[in-house]
């Protein structure tokens, strides 16, 4: 396995977070502003990558559990191979995890990165207390204005 080289903020806090370098909780609350992709499906369309509808259907799958996991990465970049094993899921969409936590259902598990060496993988009970945290987070902060 070829050495996992960081290509964005998040990623090089991630690796921190993995070597120890950077506490969990301070990941945490940090990871709440990065964008992550999101890979959704493609609608038959002229344009791929063009989202008709206005509703994305993302690509979640399900644990040994029977948990469903919704299915996210660090970068467009880091998902072209493992959305090779699913072609309907050529689309996606870049946003912040606090805006992916608001939309989020109960009970769903996040797995950022899989199949590569540096990633994470949330299960239900933390994606709970993520979307707590998020909640509480959003009713403290005033509403930036531009600057």
């Amino acid at each position: 396995m070829q050495e996992f080289t960081p290509h964005n903020d998040l990623e090089q806090q991630l690796l921190d977070a993995q070597q120890g370098k950077l506490g969990s909780e301070t990941f945490m609350t940090q990871l709440l502003d990065h964008q992550l992709f999101m890979p959704v499906e493609d609608e038959a369309s002229e344009i791929q990558g063009f989202q008709r509808s206005t509703k994305a259907n993302p690509l979640t799958l399900e644990d040994e559990d029977g948990t469903r996991v919704l299915i996210l990465f660090t970068s467009p970049e880091r998902a072209k191979v493992f959305v090779e094993d699913f072609p309907a899921y050529r689309g996606g969409l870049l946003s912040e995890f606090s805006w992916i936590l608001e939309r989020v259902g109960s009970g769903i598990a996040i797995a950022i990165n899989p199949g590569l060496e540096v990633g994470l993988d949330l299960e239900a009970d933390s994606v709970a207390q993520l979307v707590q945290m998020n909640a509480a987070r959003q009713q403290g902060q005033e509403p930036q204005t531009g600057a």
